[in-house]
């Protein structure tokens, strides 16, 4: 599945992330408009997820927590987004889950939630050309406000960047 111009050439100049998630709903059997809507549906719990942890770690109350979370997630923009099938809806998800790990690794300094957040960087780059921002973002947060020794956080900054920057590379 790609994106095609009025005459049959394909559209080349957006990242295929977006394309290749409904393709693979296309080869499960779901029809085009299933598949847009599948689409939907995981971005829309993806955003509802990870607000919630983010809301619930930042809150530490479940009841302020669901209420951000459906302001989140249901506001009238996110809806649209979901329904009609925008890349936007996906990307915003992949970028919100990259950064509530970067936000725990940032207070861990686990390595697991480092290339968690490095994958969810790469991964919302594959959606939008945008997403690139997210891997500046977690190497020079890496460097500039990590409190481990200078060769921790420029191991880091170089894991982070690598992942994050790879898929696009290829």
């Amino acid at each position: 599945l790609a994106y095609r111009y009025c005459d049959g050439r394909p559209v080349l100049h957006f990242p295929p992330g977006y394309s290749a998630l409904l393709a693979l709903a296309l080869s499960l059997g779901f029809s085009v408009t299933g598949a847009v809507a599948a689409v939907g549906v995981l971005s829309a719990a993806l955003t509802g997820w990870w607000t919630a942890e983010h809301f619930y770690r930042w809150f530490a109350s479940r009841w302020l927590a669901a209420a951000g979370t459906l302001l989140v997630t249901l506001n009238p923009v996110s809806l649209r987004w979901y329904l009609e099938g925008h890349s936007d809806g996906l990307f915003a998800a992949l970028a919100l889950g990259c950064v509530v790990y970067f936000a725990a690794y940032a207070s861990s300094g686990s390595s697991r939630l480092l290339v968690a957040a490095a994958l969810l960087a790469a991964a919302a780059a594959s959606v939008r050309y945008v997403g690139l921002t997210l891997a500046v973002f977690g190497c020079f947060s890496i460097l500039a406000l990590s409190s481990a020794s200078v060769r921790a956080r420029l191991h880091d900054a170089v894991v982070f960047s690598l992942i994050a920057a790879f898929p696009l590379a290829l």
